[in-house]
């Protein structure tokens, strides 16, 4: 079918995926997090105090591989892949809703009679589950 899933800019080949139900989800190694890093003066500074020269800098350090926590942070919400599934929470059980909502429960409490008696003036067809 599809050799290769597209993520974002790039694409993953399909050895890579995961299916989970009728999903596909990939995996983003942490090195293609790099493409997205601009070399801004404050990080080429910072990096030149720190522990790199700037022959290291100029080669590729592996110190660059690794993005700062600031750029994680903004990353996060772009390349976040949710595992959560929505949507199965309510599992509908008709003995249970006329149970705790039907016509007997209401007739059984003061407040339930209450609203039977005025969906009756009020003309409804339907008084209750």
């Amino acid at each position: 079918m599809f050799n290769h899933l597209s993520v974002g800019l790039r694409t993953v080949p399909a050895s890579s995926r995961f299916l989970m139900g009728s999903r596909a989800f990939s995996y983003v190694p942490r090195s293609a997090l790099t493409a997205f890093r601009a070399a801004t003066p404050s990080t080429l500074n910072s990096s030149l105090a720190g522990r790199e020269s700037t022959a290291n800098i100029a080669m590729g350090s592996p110190l660059l591989a690794v993005p700062t926590m600031g750029l994680m942070s903004s990353l996060a919400g772009a390349l976040q892949v949710r595992w959560k599934s929505r949507g199965h929470t309510f599992q509908p059980n008709t003995l249970k809703r006329k149970r705790k909502f039907g016509f007997l429960a209401k007739m059984r409490a003061k407040l339930g009679r209450v609203i039977i008696s005025r969906r009756r003036a009020k003309g409804r067809w339907y008084l209750s589950h």
